[in-house]
């Protein structure tokens, strides 16, 4: 799995994400969302993963957990391979996902007014 990290503006971070995600760098893309720092918003896009192991759901739940305890918003976009996953394993929508950046970039905007400063 390969990351890029990058801004849209101070407060959101993007994290694209490509290859393959699974039991061998799973841990790695949580403590690389984990390090980011002064984001009030994170878009995550897995849209051109090739492979979407089931310990990607492991990694998103803990991303969810690290940008709630930090109160910030997490976008994430789920491409052909994450949602395979997610209709055999969370077939009920648990875990939110966007079908585009557009869409996840456009939650990322929209974060309530209490989350536009981070949180020391």
């Amino acid at each position: 799995m390969r990351l890029t990290t990058f801004r849209l503006d101070p407060a959101i971070a993007v994290v694209e994400a490509t290859g393959e995600l699974d039991a061998a760098n799973a841990r790695e893309l949580v403590d690389h969302v984990v390090a980011l720092r002064d984001h009030t918003a994170l878009v995550l896009n897995l849209s051109d993963l090739a492979f979407f192991g089931t310990e990607g759901l492991w990694a998103l739940n803990r991303v969810n957990g690290a940008c709630a305890k930090r109160r910030a918003i997490a976008a994430i976009v789920a491409g052909r391979e994450v949602h395979r996953l997610l209709r055999i394993c969370d077939p009920h929508g648990g875990l939110r996902v966007h079908a585009s950046m557009e869409q996840a970039v456009a939650v990322a905007r929209r974060r309530p007014h209490h989350l536009t400063a981070p949180p020391l």
